[in-house]
């Protein structure tokens, strides 16, 4: 893919465990894209476009641990922290046709300093009652641009080596941050939470609720959702998951997940609209 071409990245990665149960780990991570910059007027073959060609530095700091509450229960806590800054090129396109061939013509081109930050701190608590259940809430933001017509773009980025996948106390891994919208940090808060059950041997079920709002109004919005937010109001909508998860075999594991979301105000005419997703997955190790 285009925009995951010519990049050079370093990583680096410090950890702690200051008490038995509780850890400090520190993440740095530069990039630098020596992609082709090309200017306005050239002409780009379809599907070789690159919207962002980007070359910053992140430094992120992690807590966690676990915490033992005696009868009510036990709990695991996050509080991850990161920072970036660096230099971004834009680009947008115009279609254009040559020789019966549809192609891209550069239009527009800019550069601006780009910084940022972001927050994500959660705790789940793996209780004591009937069925065993492990509540999970959490909160996650990512800063806004607040003045998009200065030469400073504000808005964090992730580094795009993430998934925002990972699992809670059950037996699968899931998009934490929700399955079907699946944004990205930037210009956004989350709220999450989620009640997971074990099932039989080695099973789980996990229901999560998640709830998004634009830190800043804006036409813009980072994920997979193709519709443009309206850039007035903040509101985002809603999103319901659920995965259950079967590991009862030594060779098979199943995976159903099935999600609902629901736009949110910040869509305009799409507002209040539904969406749904379901996946069927099924693993066979030999």
């Amino acid at each position: 893919e285009p925009d995951k071409e010519k990049i050079t990245r370093v990583i680096s990665r410090m950890g702690l465990q200051f008490t038995r149960n509780h850890q400090f780990d520190l993440f740095f991570l530069a990039q630098h894209d020596y992609s082709d910059r090309p200017f306005i007027g050239n002409i780009i073959a379809a599907g070789r476009e690159d919207d962002i060609d980007a070359s910053m530095g992140w430094l992120g700091a992690r807590f966690s641990g676990d915490l033992d509450f005696e009868i009510v229960g036990d709990a695991g806590y996050w509080v991850d922290i990161a920072g970036m800054g660096g230099q971004v090129r834009n680009y947008e396109f115009d279609d254009v046709e040559i020789e019966d061939e549809e192609q891209l013509v550069v239009a527009e081109r800019g550069t601006a300093n780009a910084v940022g930050w972001a927050m994500d701190l959660g705790m789940s608590w793996q209780t004591p009652l009937p069925l065993s259940p492990t509540f999970t809430a959490s909160y996650a933001i990512g800063s806004g641009d607040d003045n998009p017509t200065d030469k400073w773009d504000r808005n964090f980025r992730q580094t795009g080596l993430h998934d925002n996948n990972n699992r809670y106390n059950g037996v699968d891994r899931f998009r934490y941050y929700g399955e079907l919208f699946r944004p990205e940090l930037s210009n956004i808060s989350i709220f999450s939470f989620s009640a997971g059950f074990p099932m039989l041997k080695s099973s789980s079920l996990e229901f999560l609720y998640h709830r998004y709002v634009q830190v800043v109004a804006s036409e813009e919005l980072a994920g997979k959702i193709k519709a443009d937010p309206n850039g007035i109001d903040r509101e985002l909508g809603w999103e319901l998951d659920a995965v259950f998860g079967i590991e009862e075999w030594k060779r098979l594991e199943l995976e159903v997940l099935g999600a609902i979301y629901r736009s949110g105000a910040a869509f305009g005419a799409n507002a209040n609209k539904l969406a749904y997703h379901v996946t069927f997955k099924m693993d066979f190790n030999f």
